[in-house]
């Protein structure tokens, strides 16, 4: 049906007059625990969590054709929703008041806030923190978010059976460090776990460090380390010196040359006292 441009006029001229009463009753709407939201185009109250002013709880909006709309936690009401009963449109402000009212009957389902959830579900989402009492939960995809039951709907409830009997099956999961999951899917115990074990691991590898700095400059300072380097040098030489002769059979190669004069140099007690054969000496390198 088309409306005249009469209507049109009566439907803004109250239109203007609700968000009007609803700026001059601001005190009255907050009593209800509702703030006005002047700087949006639809007429829109939200309420805040009361320790977390910031943190949205649920918000009403009254569009232009006078419908309403809710959402809790950012998740829109179904049409069907009780909470719409007898009362689809709002044209004055008592209308309102009326209507708000009736959140006093309702409480945000909690979920399965109590339940860990690291298992993927088609029929259901895990909802994370809006300033409640969870930091995250579980919800049925047709969770009701408002019900005037004690604090849970009846989907989720009735999903929380499906819940406990998937975690009563499921194997403890062990904290790992090479576990190839990712963070996002663990839960906040595991995390917390996983984060200890790795400032032990930390806290272990920097003590091995400052053990092996200090080893290392013990040694130095009484010359160790060079005569460990040449221990480790000659046990590697006499050890491979038989395999060598099965690899370099010909005496005459400078490779067999170059391996038995090392062998000839690990021998000496005083290094001085090298005599190089003259083709080494003639392959080493000139300095200036």
């Amino acid at each position: 049906m088309i409306k005249l441009e009469s209507e049109d006029y009566i439907d803004h001229e109250t239109y203007q007059q609700l968000r009007l009463d609803c700026e001059k009753n601001e005190k009255l709407l907050s009593s209800i625990g509702f703030e006005v939201m002047k700087t949006t185009s639809n007429l829109t109250l939200i309420q805040f969590y009361e320790k977390r002013f910031f943190s949205t709880k649920m918000a009403i909006i009254v569009d232009k054709e006078f419908n309403i709309f809710v959402s809790v936690h950012n998740k829109h009401l179904s049409e069907n929703h009780l909470i719409f009963e007898r009362t689809k449109t709002i044209y004055i402000f008592n209308d309102l008041v009326m209507f708000l009212k009736k959140f006093e009957k309702f409480v945000v389902c909690i979920g399965n806030s109590d339940i860990p959830y690291d298992m993927p579900q088609r029929n259901a989402y895990v909802e994370h923190d809006h300033g409640a009492v969870y930091s995250q939960t579980i919800r049925v995809n047709q969770c009701t978010l408002l019900t005037d039951r004690t604090n849970r709907c009846s989907y989720c409830s009735k999903f929380r059976g499906t819940l406990q009997r998937a975690n009563r099956k499921r194997k403890p999961c062990e904290v790992s460090l090479t576990s190839n999951r990712p963070n996002s899917a663990m839960t906040k115990e595991y995390l917390i776990e996983k984060a200890k074990m790795l400032k032990k691991q930390c806290e272990s590898v920097e003590g091995k460090n400052r053990r092996l700095r200090h080893e290392i400059d013990r040694k130095n300072k009484n010359n160790e380390m060079i005569e460990d380097t040449n221990w480790d040098i000659s046990g590697l030489v006499h050890e491979e010196s038989s395999t060598l002769q099965e690899v370099l059979p010909d005496p005459e190669s400078f490779q067999r040359l170059f391996w038995e004069e090392q062998i000839k140099f690990n021998n000496l007690k005083d290094k001085r006292q090298i005599r190089r054969h003259p083709l080494i000496v003639k392959c080493e390198p000139q300095t200036s």
